[in-house]
C-alpha cells in the first residue's frame, strides 16, 4: 500500500513538473463560508457606520468586525452547514441577533436593521 502511494505521489510530481507548475498558482481556501451584509437604522434606513457584527465560529470562539461608512461588512463565519448565531450592536441601538448557515466558499447575506433606544 505504501509503495502504491509513493508511486502515485511521484507520478503527480512529474505531471506538475511537466506542466510547468511555476505557471500555476495553488490557493488554499479555508473550509467554510462567509457572512456579509448591511447594517441600517430601522426607521430612517440610513447605513450605520462602525456597528459591531459578531458571530460564533468554532470551538466557542467568536469573530468580530466593524461596518464601513456605508454600513457594509464581510467576515469569515466558520464551517458550512452549521446553524450559527450572529449579533449586531452599536451604542444607542438595541442588540439584534440572527440565525444563519453558510455554504463552503460562499457569502451568505445577513442584513441587520437596528432599532434605536
Amino acid at each position: 500500500m505504501k509503495r502504491n502511494i509513493f508511486f502515485l505521489l511521484a507520478f503527480l510530481i512529474m505531471i506538475f513538473w511537466a506542466m510547468g507548475c511555476d505557471d500555476h498558482e495553488i490557493i488554499f481556501e479555508p473550509p467554510g463560508g462567509y457572512i456579509g451584509g448591511t447594517v441600517t437604522d430601522s426607521v430612517s434606513n440610513i447605513p450605520i457606520e462602525s456597528a459591531i457584527v459578531s458571530s460564533d465560529t468554532v470551538l466557542d470562539t467568536t469573530t468580530d468586525t466593524l461596518t464601513d461608512t456605508l454600513g457594509h461588512y464581510v467576515m469569515f463565519a466558520g464551517f458550512p452547514g452549521i446553524n450559527r448565531l450572529a449579533y449586531c450592536w452599536k451604542d444607542g441601538y438595541l442588540v439584534q441577533s440572527k440565525r444563519y448557515s453558510v455554504a463552503s466558499n460562499e457569502t451568505t447575506l445577513v442584513d441587520f436593521r437596528l432599532v434605536s433606544r
